[in-house]
């Protein structure tokens, strides 16, 4: 990648904890475990915890009711959420594709979720990284993106699991690679490569932690 004087600004607001608390954004105590959430406008992706295992769940918000679909390692399905007036529970109801019978589903914000709030989940955040910070958006298992070099860089792809799998656009040159998302979400690790080449090289990260009220501006230069 060659590097280029840059000045690249990308504003990061986190909201305060009273803002905060009129969306499904936090970690939850519920029916099925503990559960974390991140809101991106009327966009809500997560998961939640039954015993060991991980299951998704993502959604869209209309007011003040959440409709999703979940999937866990056997199952899917689909419900929703209605998020009380103090933003402190939900009640909700949920049900197994093919099925007609509806279960319920409650939740009560953890006593942590003023840190939970403020913090990404998965990919969508703010990185300092091996090529500058990037910023990430992640809607589902899509990922877009811009990072601080060359100019002015894009960087776009998929995910599966824990893995990002990516092509990047630069002024002068484009390529592909790969991000493997570490188990506490602070970090990543992983591999770029230019476009028709088959050398890689390393690409790594560090999540830049959100402080709710915060803004950040980021200027970069050579």
């Amino acid at each position: 990648m060659r590097r280029a004087a840059v000045v690249v600004g990308f504003a990061l607001v986190f909201a305060s904890v009273a803002s905060a608390q009129g969306t499904f954004a936090g970690t939850w105590d519920t029916t099925f475990g503990s559960m974390t959430l991140m809101q991106h406008g009327d966009k809500v992706a997560g998961h939640y915890l039954m015993g060991k295992e991980r299951c998704a769940i993502e959604g869209k918000v209309e007011k003040n009711k959440l409709t999703f679909t979940y999937q866990e390692p056997i199952a899917s399905g689909e419900g929703w959420f209605e998020i009380a007036a103090d933003g402190k529970s939900f009640a909700g109801k949920w049900r197994e594709t093919g099925m007609a019978e509806w279960g319920e589903w409650l939740g009560k914000r953890t006593a942590v979720a003023a840190v939970a709030q403020a913090q990404p989940v998965g990919f969508s955040g703010l990185w300092e990284s091996s090529f500058g910070r990037i910023r990430l958006i992640q809607d589902g298992k899509n990922i877009s993106g811009s990072y601080s070099y060359a100019g002015g860089s894009t960087i776009s792809g998929t995910v599966e699991g824990n893995k990002l799998t990516f092509k990047y656009k630069e002024p002068t040159v484009e390529g592909e690679g790969w991000f493997e998302l570490a188990p506490d979400g602070k970090s990543f690790r992983g591999k770029w490569k230019v476009k028709g080449a088959s050398r890689e090289s390393d690409w790594t990260g560090s999540r830049v932690n959100p402080k709710p009220g915060v803004v950040w501006l980021v200027v970069v230069e050579a």
